[in-house]
């Protein structure tokens, strides 16, 4: 499934490139293995609200658009959290990039 052309520059170097469907840490080196299409398509949700919390009603949504919204468990969209948290902890050790925002969703922070 390929994205739109949407690339995020952050200040210390990495990027997401949407469109290469790669994780990129600086120096140009990928994340490898790639991201799965479910981890890529949450982080693109999250890039996309721009710092904004989105729900995990957004987060099925997004990632699981044919679904049935109360068909998806809280254990699946759970499990997608932990894995994308995980993956992006390769692009910067000891950095959670992942917010969770109790009783209003996840948002996607900036590095530090």
């Amino acid at each position: 499934m390929r994205r739109s052309a949407v690339c995020c520059r952050w200040s210390v170097g990495k990027r997401w490139d949407f469109a290469a469907e790669a994780l990129v840490k600086a120096g140009g080196y990928t994340v490898d293995p790639p991201l799965s299409v479910a981890q890529f398509t949450l982080l693109e949700a999250l890039y996309r609200a721009n710092g904004g919390i989105i729900s995990r009603a957004e987060i099925i949504t997004a990632v699981w658009p044919t679904a049935n919204p109360s068909g998806v468990s809280e254990e699946a969209v759970d499990g997608l959290i932990k894995r994308l948290r995980q993956r992006l902890r390769q692009v910067q050790a000891g950095q959670d990039y992942l917010q969770v925002v109790r009783g209003r969703g996840l948002r996607l922070l900036q590095p530090e």
